[in-house]
């Protein structure tokens, strides 16, 4: 004879293992909101069931068809962390991956993750988590290699540049012979071209620029795509000499000639093959002793040499 406790529980798994059938069908069916009320049925009411792990899973694949990417992202983190070995280990993470995708491109998640709310924040946190769980989950997978590529772009475009330009450099020591190794170096680049825009007086990122590239080099000698990373080298270069020349430009104004004469013949010294080094030249020409100005031609001719 049952116990009342058994026969208790033997409903709920016949009304648990009833919902999961009519889940699974409208989830075959592409019914995504139907298949979402029978998983959430499921998930939120019958935590013993043996169907709760599986019905996480279709729960977050609904919701991602659904555009509802952090609930598809909740629900597919519980399935990942409820068994060792998942069935659906693989297209889960790929999921996952493509949830974070979504969110560097744009899209937004939920006030407080909640479907009573507009979907007006921002998903990029979201998304490096996304990026970091993959990355540790399956740290040699190609998988693993996109994800560190794509958490370095959104740290940029949030503008965490150090943090993007550690975890791209990551990516390039752990894969080096990859092809996004080749897009890293360049994208680097790209995030120190932008962060001397903004940090005009460190002029440490120019010589970070200038070992990226060396690197590049060494690592890809043939690679058509130098040429870009080059020129861009060269706009951090003309930056950082433009800086230099304003402040010339400003003491001139205010009639400081040899304040001016300093800042026109550091463009001379630092950066001798940029647009900005003729200029200055010429303002030493204009402002300055005549044995300044032989001795700044000296220089500006070697440098031309070279």
């Amino acid at each position: 004879i049952m116990r009342k406790d058994q026969v208790a529980a033997n409903y709920l798994d016949l009304q648990a293992n009833d919902h999961f059938i009519k889940a699974q069908k409208f989830y075959n069916e592409q019914q995504w909101e139907l298949c979402s009320y029978w998983f959430y049925r499921i998930v939120d009411h019958y935590a013993e069931s043996p169907h709760i792990h599986e019905s996480c899973f279709y729960l977050g694949m609904a919701q991602f068809h659904l555009g509802e990417n952090a609930e598809a992202n909740i629900y597919l983190s519980r399935y990942l962390k409820g068994e060792s070995n998942p069935e659906h280990f693989r297209e889960a993470l790929e999921t996952k991956f493509t949830i974070a995708e979504r969110f560097r491109m744009g899209e937004k998640r939920r006030m407080y993750d909640s479907k009573k709310l507009p979907a007006w924040a921002g998903g990029e946190m979201m998304a490096i988590e996304i990026y970091d769980e993959i990355t540790a989950t399956i740290p040699c997978d190609e998988l693993a290699i996109q994800s560190y590529y794509s958490k370095g772009r959104i740290l940029f475009q949030i503008g965490m540049y150090n943090d993007a330009v550690s975890t791209l450099q990551t990516l390039i020591r752990r894969f080096p012979k990859n092809e996004l190794s080749i897009e890293s170096y360049i994208l680097i680049e790209e995030i120190f071209a932008e962060q001397c825009r903004i940090e005009q007086q460190n002029t440490d990122i120019l010589e970070l620029a200038r070992i990226n590239l060396k690197h590049f080099e060494q690592d890809f000698p043939k690679e058509e795509r130098l040429a870009y990373a080059q020129k861009l080298v060269c706009q951090i270069e003309e930056t950082f000499a433009t800086s230099l020349f304003n402040i010339g430009q400003l003491y001139e104004r205010k009639g400081d000639l040899g304040a001016a004469t300093i800042y026109y013949y550091q463009v001379l010294h630092q950066f001798p093959t940029t647009y900005l080094a003729r200029m200055s030249f010429d303002r030493i020409e204009s402002i300055a002793p005549k044995e300044t100005v032989d001795k700044c031609f000296v220089y500006l001719n070697n440098s031309m040499k070279r």
